[in-house]
C-alpha cells in the first residue's frame, strides 16, 4: 500500500504532535513493505529524518483549521495517488475524495466550547459561534465519511456514539503509549523551586481546571502549609489569564509558572514532585498523568471516566470542584507513606499496559483491513 500521513502537527508542542511523532517512529521500525508519504510543514522538513527508505517527506505548508486546508489540501493529496490517507486529527478536508482513516482524540470542544483558541482570541461572540459551527460540521463529516475511526480511549468511543451517533463497529479503540524518559540527563531545577512542590503539566484550557488548583494553593498558603504548585505548559491566551490570576491573588511565592520545558527538565520535575495533580473536567487519554506515573510520581486526579480507564488503582480520585477533597488528598499523601509507595508501585505497573509499539502495530493492521476499492 501507499499510505499518507498528515504530519503538519508534528512537534507542535501538543499531545497530537507527540502522537504523530511516536506513530511515525514506530511505523518506520515495523513496516518494511508499504510506502509512506509524510506531509509536513516547511519548518519541520529539517526536523524529521526518516530512517526507513520507504518513508518520503512532502512539504504541505498549509495551516490547519483554515479555508485553504479544506479547498487546496485535497488536490495536493490527490497528486500523490495514495491508497489510504491517515488524518491524525479531526481536521479532515471535507472534499478529500480518497479512502481515509481519522484519529479523534477527544470531543472536548463539543462538550466544552469555551476550551478553544477561537473562544479566547475572538472578541465578537458571533465570530466564535461561526467557527464553532464549522468545527461541528468538519468533525461530523470526517466521522461519517471515514473508512475507519481511531479513538484513544473507550471514553472517546462512548462520546462519539452519544454525540455523533457513530455506530460502535465503525470505531476502533487504540490506546496511545507512554513517553519514555530513558537516558535523560539530570538537570538542576530552577532556583525558584525551593520547597516541596506539586506539579501540573499540560495546556491551560478551561476544561483543565487550573483556577481550581490556584484556589487550593491559596488556601494552603493561608494555612501556612510549606508547599508550592509548579505549572508547566505552553504559553497562550489561557496561560496568560492564569499568570494574571497568580499576580492578582499574590500567589507568586506559592505558584511557579515555568512555561514549556524540555524532556530532560520535565523528567526532573516529575521525579522530584511530591505528586502530580490533574483536576480536569474532561480528558481524552491523559498523557501527563501516565507520564508522571511512569517516572514514579504519585497522582491525584479528578474523578472522571477517562482517568479511571487509564489509571485504575494508580491514583487518588477527587471531585474536581471540591477544594477540601484535594487538600485532604494532599495531606493524606504527606502523612501516609504506605499509601504513597502503593500509588507509585501501582502507577509503574499500570503504564506497562500502554505501548507505542503496540499502538503502531494496531494502526498498521487497520490500514490493511480497509477495502482496496476507494469507493467501498
Amino acid at each position: 500500500m501507499k499510505i499518507g500521513i498528515d504530519a503538519r502537527l508534528y512537534k507542535s508542542g501538543l499531545g497530537i504532535g507527540r502522537y504523530i511523532e511516536q506513530l511515525l517512529y514506530h511505523l518506520e521500525r515495523i513496516d518494511s513493505d508499504d510506502e509512506y508519504v509524510i506531509f509536513l510543514r516547511s519548518e519541520m522538513m529539517d526536523h524529521y529524518f526518516p530512517s526507513n527508505p520507504k518513508f518520503k517527506k512532502v512539504c504541505l505548508n498549509i495551516g490547519w483549521y483554515s479555508i485553504a486546508e479544506q479547498l487546496i489540501v485535497p488536490w495536493i493529496l490527490a497528486t500523490q495517488k495514495i491508497d489510504c490517507m491517515h488524518f491524525p486529527h479531526f481536521n479532515v478536508p471535507i472534499f478529500y475524495p480518497g479512502r481515509f482513516i481519522v484519529t479523534i482524540h477527544d470531543l472536548i470542544m463539543m462538550k466544552h466550547p469555551d476550551s478553544s483558541k477561537s473562544a479566547a482570541s475572538t472578541r465578537h461572540r458571533c465570530v466564535h459561534w461561526l467557527k464553532y459551527r464549522c468545527y461541528l460540521a468538519v468533525i461530523r463529516i470526517a466521522a461519517l465519511r471515514a473508512h475507519a475511526i481511531i479513538v484513544v480511549s473507550n471514553c472517546v468511543k462512548d462520546d462519539l456514539e452519544k454525540f455523533l451517533a457513530i455506530p460502535a463497529d465503525a470505531i476502533t479503540v487504540i490506546h496511545e503509549g507512554v513517553h519514555s524518559f530513558e537516558n535523560q540527563p539530570d538537570v538542576v531545577l530552577p532556583p525558584s523551586i525551593q520547597r516541596p512542590y506539586y506539579l501540573n503539566v499540560g495546556n491551560a484550557y478551561p476544561h483543565k481546571n487550573i483556577p481550581f488548583l490556584l484556589e487550593v494553593f491559596e488556601e494552603l498558603k493561608r494555612r501556612g502549609a510549606p508547599c508550592m504548585l509548579v505549572l508547566v505548559g505552553q504559553q497562550d491566551y489561557f496561560r496568560e489569564r492564569i499568570i494574571e490570576h497568580i499576580r492578582v491573588k499574590n500567589l507568586s511565592d506559592t505558584v511557579i509558572h515555568l512555561g514549556f520545558v524540555s524532556d530532560a527538565q520535565l523528567w526532573a520535575l516529575y521525579r522530584h514532585a511530591r505528586a502530580a495533580l490533574f483536576p480536569s473536567f474532561h480528558e481524552g487519554f491523559g498523557f501527563g498523568a501516565l507520564e508522571a506515573a511512569s517516572v514514579g510520581t504519585p497522582l491525584i486526579v479528578s474523578n472522571i471516566p477517562c482517568f479511571h480507564e487509564m489509571l485504575g488503582d494508580a491514583a487518588l480520585y477527587i471531585d474536581p470542584r471540591d477544594i477540601h477533597a484535594m487538600i485532604s488528598s494532599i495531606n493524606s499523601l504527606e502523612s501516609n507513606s504506605a499509601q504513597r509507595m502503593l500509588l507509585i508501585h501501582n502507577g509503574k505497573k499500570r503504564v506497562q499496559l500502554f505501548s507505542w509499539d503496540s499502538a503502531a502495530r494496531k494502526t498498521h493492521a487497520l490500514y490493511h483491513s480497509l477495502p482496496r476499492d476507494a469507493s467501498a
